[in-house]
């Protein structure tokens, strides 16, 4: 991509030189799909997917630099009658439709909901470790721990390609994520609804304290703390 800021001594047209680009394009998106699929995205351990992460994001930042490249080249070289032949604004779309790409897109969202499953897994986890009166905390700990496993095993069972981009793929993961937010949904209300009655026990300051400290990673999450506050 990069010696395409010199097109003109190349003898690239301006349409030849974003012919090429989407071409160029097209072939990394099925290199790039190959070489992630090497790895099963979604069971992978969640350190090896923090790396992951930081390798993606290093090779979106590339790419899109490459693209800023072809774009500035692009504007240096305006004032040729060849490049009048194009309408900017024709340009401007498929220079913005190439560095936004649809591959990577779907990438940043598999690693944004690896993410917030791992963090609720952690809230819950950490915050129902010890004992309480009454049910142990770690029993709720290990059924609403489950619950959400479940919830992401239904989802990854239900996207038979994570990668798939098609209008087909765009639907079956929709579809998947709307049905493993449903789920995370009313696990979080259930343990809303036990805070609740924990801070309704709660006679005095102190007690109520007690139960916010205790409680106070739950607390942090947007579902549970709107419902509280």
């Amino acid at each position: 991509m990069r010696n395409l800021d010199n097109y003109e001594q190349n003898h690239y047209s301006l349409n030849r030189a974003i012919d090429l680009a989407e071409r160029i394009a097209r072939d990394f998106d099925t290199k790039l799909k190959k070489v992630v699929s090497e790895r099963p995205l979604m069971s992978i351990p969640y350190a090896d997917h923090e790396a992951l992460q930081l390798e993606i994001n290093k090779i979106e930042d590339q790419w899109k630099a490459s693209i800023l490249e072809l774009k500035t080249a692009i504007s240096r070289n305006s004032s040729s009658s060849n490049h009048r032949l194009t309408k900017g604004r024709d340009v401007e779309f498929k220079l913005k439709a190439l560095a936004e790409d649809p591959v990577f897109k779907r990438l940043n969202n598999i690693i944004a909901f690896r993410s917030e499953h791992h963090k609720l897994e952690s809230v819950i986890s950490t915050t129902f470790a010890k004992q309480s009166e009454g049910q142990s905390r770690s029993e709720i700990r290990s059924q609403a721990l489950n619950d959400i496993r479940d919830a992401f095993t239904t989802f990854v069972k239900s996207v038979d390609d994570m990668l798939d981009i098609s209008k087909e793929g765009h639907e079956q993961w929709d579809t998947a994520k709307k049905a493993y937010e449903l789920s995370t949904s009313k696990i979080e209300s259930q343990l809303t609804t036990l805070l609740k009655k924990k801070l309704a026990k709660a006679v005095t300051a102190n007690e109520m304290f007690q139960v916010f400290n205790d409680y106070n990673k739950l607390l942090m999450r947007p579902k549970i703390k709107g419902t509280v506050a």
